[in-house]
């Protein structure tokens, strides 16, 4: 049981260092990891992985052995340890006092009193500041230093400072420091800019004086008293504009600044910390059992224990269990209530989101815990946690708020109340929520707790010409100007009500419009209709409210105010018209889109994108249109500097990883003595090193170690040359430098010091390892191509008045090639005309193509780029856009690729006597003639008064709320009556909430689960012989997986069912049955997901390439020949297992790594979205 917990608890990939400890000392270390204080994750940092334990004064970093202890920082300080072992880490998690035992002294030098550093480098070389600093700027450009490898890089470039990787971090957040502009921030705008340029020059440094205003201050409660508490002081100075606290002649510094309603803050980021929730041991109920840890407590004892054990200046450690981007509380008109709730905030330690997940509850590896995420509903939660408020997505339910009058106490413990919400949930529950589900609950307190403005709006629930379709909401102009906290609402501007409806505005409709010109629009009804409501200001679909069951919605409007809802057609729907609770959220159109020829960072293609565009349009196409060559090998070079840093070579680097094309041993074009290293300093062998590789225009380097050897985490041999000598490679990418991250080596090797050499090097090629093992590796991305110029990120809203085929986004070109992430299908990658003129920040689209791309219109967004950016000649651009365009795909296996057989489109075809069952196939039609009916069609709806409060609902009482409600389930529209009005009269029993939370837990986690299916579907396709329409097919059957889990929503009893779908999809790709058996499975896990010719189609296309008399997808999908893409997939030590295979065989792949394929990660086919 101790390495199934440790292993859940962590990753598959400590399992070997698992095996190899005792049972006594397995079992001490899973006491360890038990320990409810502690925080523990993988340390990705080293090579192999290690893991990072957090407590409640600083970090232990443990090497991959897992006993053996690395390093250890207290309040961000490094400390020697006088002592290690497991012996060792027990004492350093047992508490300060035991702690104090191990740790010895600090690592490096120790600041004392009122001093800062400030370089004056030694005029030998006469040049000036500004090219000292360019040639430091361009150094670190050349180290690659980025977020990924930030800190292992500043370590060694600050080793022996007074200055920490920490402070330099933080200031690179603090300042919001793009990317590609770490190096010249470094170099020319740091407050640390000289101590970093007299480390990269190796000059000497002075000191000069910095000017503190103190003022006396005395112990209190308040944040800065608590901390003199801490460190028995009643008395001290304090400077509140630095944030330094000087007690004798010692001080702490980076204090945050708390205001008087304890929002607390450092510059201008506000924050409010949240307390960690844990469950003790012993008996009792998981409630019970609840408890939680102060993160600022936390942060008091970490200063204390430094401050005991050293005797200079301090750094008080910027604490990061906080709620950032909060509201202005001033003037929100909830604004005490969300500032209480904040208070009560307690998200779950991460760790038991993998221990005590639904998915190892579910598979019988919990502990009595069971799914921890579900205990906010427990029926004895009552009175202690709000039942109302969590977060979206992976980290529902671990994230909860107490109710506004239970009580944490000193020990952590926490006293129930007698409210049952917090102070948001109450604000809430007044609105008429408990008739909506519990998610629809979370949805709206998540949201209201990052609202910008609440407002009652008067509000109609009725069709509007295809304007609301899909959750999109029509604005009036009135409504435009509802929110004076928000500013005015534009398209795209993102709005929520109390009941879960999150709505993007697709139109703003000023009914002064000049009848002429709306006419010209097609906007005459839309105008129309807005001027006979003048105050109106807001029209929603009742369909949504029909099909989620949230009958709060109905409940609040009949408790306001109304007013009787004027249509074009001359009808008057009694009482139409109802105020409504709404919220202004911060996603506005200018805040979520990009424009990335503007912003610079670019938007990124990944593999994903790739296999979904090329399977239409062919691989050469798409490396024709998207591949730059020199993006390419510069990735290239990348990948094969990482392998080569960690001692593997390639026969052909551009074949990379192939059988009988690895090498486990590393040449250079030059090879130097150890023995020449010793005496120099770090900086000065790294810069002879670089002068030695730039003098013999190469990139590589060997040292030459005698009998001296480093262990390649990836082989687990010695490193050595092909003349048998123990080597240390030395290896920059094309213009690059050799990284900071080896100073610790070369201190080493100047030294003569053997003891910590294999560390060391685990240290510098940590970053290598990362990048070749982690789940978004180089090799997946040697193909993914950055695009800046003519690329976006827009929001999406729908536009009636626009072709199937048409988009409306503010690029120049007429031709645009979009598309959703993850694009796990081939329908989500599309080519569009652009008709140009919409509005900023926007993408405008025909609403009937949603299904294409699995979108709505509740705040998606796509990524778009010119087609003038795509390397093709004019003729090929014809036929790239022939291929991927949306008539291209309307045909979906004889079934059309739209939505027109439901919902809106047909509500409003209802309504205006308009025969839709033309619109189909079965009559031989082609793709263009449907497309051409489907318009017509569209346009016939849209300029139709008929259209414009079809099925509204009206709110006069009971009786007619539910009839118009019930309109939409007699013509087959949405929804059935009798869950309408069940749920309309009685809400929700917990069960039912239980239920409802426990599917959407599932959706969470089984969404990765369902992904790899694809993800081993790419990666046994590998990257040779690229068949696109086997591609295509294949693309859409695995995504059906997806598909069963997001439809689980409500209903948690379908889980055994998906889960055994996707164990079964995945059984038959990786060859367990015969061709026929495999159709039969195949047909039965897509059931009513994807229609049968598909599954027939892609079984016949895999049987006519496989081997004769073979269990299906044989050389296919299975038992393929290596390659670089297919490795791409496997991560951490199985990476390595992997490619000592391949090293060793002249075979292609074999069982083993059929297994390590069918293992991949769950949740590895969302790793790399477009940023």
């Amino acid at each position: 049981m101790s390495k199934e917990y440790i292993t859940n608890k962590l990753s598959v990939e400590v399992e070997d260092a698992l095996d190899r400890l005792d049972k006594p000392t397995l079992d001490r270390l899973s006491t360890v990891m038990r320990r409810p204080n502690l925080r523990i994750r993988m340390n990705r940092e080293l090579a192999p992985y290690g893991v990072t334990i957090s407590t409640p004064y600083g970090t232990i970093q443990l090497d991959d052995t897992l006993t053996n202890i690395d390093k250890v920082y207290v309040n961000g300080t490094q400390f020697t340890v006088k002592e290690n072992g497991i012996d060792a880490i027990e004492k350093l998690v047992n508490g300060v006092d035991s702690a104090k035992e191990v740790l010895g002294d600090t690592v490096g030098r120790q600041k004392r009193g009122r001093r800062v550093r400030k370089s004056r480098r030694r005029d030998t070389n006469d040049m000036s500041q500004d090219e000292i600093r360019e040639i430091v700027e361009q150094d670190l450009k050349g180290a690659e230093i980025r977020y990924d490898n930030l800190f292992t890089e500043l370590n060694g470039l600050m080793m022996d400072s007074n200055i920490t990787s920490k402070d330099i971090v933080d200031e690179l957040f603090a300042y919001n420091v793009a990317e590609e502009d770490i190096p010249h921030f470094l170099a020319h705008e740091s407050k640390f800019s000289s101590e970093i340029i007299a480390k990269v020059f190796n000059t000497q440094i002075e000191t000069i004086q910095e000017t503190y205003n103190f003022e006396p201050v005395k112990a209190d409660d308040s944040f800065l008293g608590r901390l003199m508490t801490s460190l028995d002081t009643e008395e001290a100075e304090y400077d509140s504009e630095h944030g330094v606290l000087k007690i004798g002649d010692r001080l702490i510094k980076n204090l945050p600044n708390v205001d008087e309603n304890g929002v607390f803050s450092n510059g201008d980021k506000r924050y409010i910390p949240y307390h960690v929730g844990y469950f003790a041991d012993g008996d009792g109920t998981r409630v019970e059992r609840l408890r939680t840890i102060d993160p600022v407590q936390v942060a008091l004892d970490s200063v204390k224990l430094q401050y005991d054990l050293t005797q200079g200046d301090i750094k008080f450690q910027t604490i990061l269990d906080v709620t950032r981007n909060l509201p202005d509380f001033d003037k929100h008109p909830y604004g005490d209530e969300i500032l209480d709730t904040f208070k009560r905030k307690i998200v779950l330690d991460k760790s038991y989101l993998s221990t005590n997940s639904l998915l190892n509850e579910y598979r019988n590896k919990a502990d009595d815990l069971g799914a921890v995420a579900t205990m906010m509903l427990d029926e004895n939660a009552e009175g202690l946690i709000d039942p109302l408020g969590t977060s979206n997505g992976g980290n529902m339910g671990a994230i909860f708020y107490l109710t506004s009058d239970a009580v944490i106490n000193d020990d952590g413990s926490i006293t129930r109340g007698t409210e049952k919400y917090s102070k948001v949930g109450q604000v809430m529950a007044d609105r008429h929520i408990l008739t909506d589900n519990f998610n629809r609950n979370q949805m709206s307190f998540n949201a209201f707790l990052t609202s910008v403005d609440v407002q009652t709006l008067k509000v109609a629930y009725a069709e509007l010409g295809l304007w609301n379709s899909e959750d999109a909401v029509a604005l009036m102009k009135k409504g435009a100007d509802a929110f004076p906290n928000a500013g005015q609402k534009a398209v795209g501007d993102k709005l929520e009500d109390f009941h879960g409806d999150k709505s993007t505005v697709s139109i703003v409709i000023d009914p002064d419009m000049d009848p002429e010109e709306a006419k010209a629009q097609e906007l005459e009804y839309a105008v129309k209709f807005a001027d006979l409501n003048r105050d109106l200001d807001m029209v929603v679909s009742p369909i949504s409210v029909a099909s989620r069951l949230n009958m709060g919605i109905p409940h609040e409007g009949l408790a306001g105010e109304k007013q009787d809802l004027h249509l074009p057609n001359g009808d008057v729907v009694k009482d139409g018209i109802v105020e409504m609770t709404y919220m202004s959220l911060p996603q506005t159109a200018e805040h979520k889109s990009k424009d990335y020829g503007v912003e610079g960072e670019g938007r990124r293609y990944s593999t994903l994108f790739r296999y979904a565009l090329a399977s239409k349009v062919g691989l050469e196409a798409y490396e024709d249109a998207f591949i730059d060559e020199d993006v390419r090998q510069a990735n290239m070079d990348k990948a094969v500097t990482s392998f080569q840093r960690l001692g593997v070579t390639f026969v052909d680097e551009e074949k990379l990883v192939t059988t009988g094309n690895i090498k486990e041993v590393v040449d250079a074009y030059e090879t130097v003595d150890v023995t020449d290293m010793f005496g120099l300093t770090p900086s000065i062998m790294r810069k002879a090193l670089q002068e030695q590789m730039k003098d013999n225009n190469t990139t590589s380097i060997n040292i030459d170690l005698g009998d001296k050897q480093v262990i390649s985490p990836l082989t687990g041999e010695p490193i050595k040359d092909s003349l048998g000598r123990n080597v240390l490679p030395i290896r920059v990418t094309e213009n690059g430098t050799i990284p900071f991250r080896y100073s610790e080596l070369f201190k080493d090797l100047s030294w003569g010091n053997t003891d910590k050499l294999q560390r060391h090097f685990d240290h510098a090629v940590g970053n290598d390892y990362s990048i070749l093992t982690r789940k978004n590796n180089i090799l997946k991305n040697i193909d993914t191509m950055v695009v800046t110029e003519g690329a976006h990120t827009d929001v999406i809203v729908p536009d009636p008045r626009l072709g199937l085929g048409e988009v409306r986004v503010n690029l120049e070109d007429t031709r645009v090639v979009a598309h959703r992430d993850p694009a796990i299908k081939s329908g989500n990658t599309i080519s569009f005309n652009n008709v140009k003129g919409g509005e900023p920040n926007v993408m405008h689209m025909n609403p009937l193509i949603a299904p294409q791309q699995d979108k709505d219109y509740d705040g998606d967004t796509e990524g778009v780029s010119e087609y003038e950016q795509l390397g093709l000649s004019e003729e090929q651009k014809d036929k790239f856009f022939a291929d991927s365009c949306v008539e291209e795909q309307l045909n979906h296996y004889g079934e059309v690729y739209l939505s027109t057989g439901g919902g809106h489109f047909k509500a409003l075809a209802l309504a205006n006597g308009i025969d839709i069952s033309d619109i189909t196939f079965d009559d031989g039609k082609s793709n263009a003639e449907l497309a051409r009916i489907v318009e017509e069609k569209t346009h016939q709806i849209l300029n139709s008064p008929n259209s414009y409060g079809a099925y509204a609902l009206s709110f006069t009482d009971e009786k007619s709320v539910l009839e118009s409600l019930g309109r939409l389930a007699d013509d087959g529209i949405k929804g059935d009556r009798e869950s309408m009005e069940h749920h309309f009269k009685n809400g929700y029993t917990p069960d039912e909430n239980r239920a409802v939370m426990k599917a959407l837990i599932a959706k969470s986690e089984w969404t990765g689960l369902a992904g790899s299916v694809t993800n081993n579907l790419i990666a046994a396709l590998g990257d040779q012989g690229f068949d696109k329409d086997l591609i295509r097919t294949a693309m859409d059957i695995t995504h059906t997986q997806t598909q069963s889990v997001l439809q689980m929503k409500k209903n948690a009893d379908k889980l055994p069912v998906i889960d055994e779908g996707i164990r079964q999809m995945k059984a038959v790709f990786s060859g367990k049955y015969d061709v026929e058996k495999s159709r039969e499975i195949l047909k039965n896990v897509t059931k009513d997901l994807i229609p049968e010719k598909a599954v027939d189609q892609f079984v016949d296309q895999v049987a006519a390439k496989q081997e004769s008399n073979a269990k299906f997808g044989r050389g296919v999908l299975n038992n393929t020949d290596m390659s670089t893409a297919k490795l791409s997939y496997v991560t951490g030590a199985n990476f390595g297992k992997a490619l000592k295979n391949i090293s060793n065989s002249s075979m292609g792949v074999d069982d083993d790594f059929a297994k390590i394929l069918m293992s991949i990660d769950a949740d590895s086919v969302m790793t790399n979205p477009a940023k």
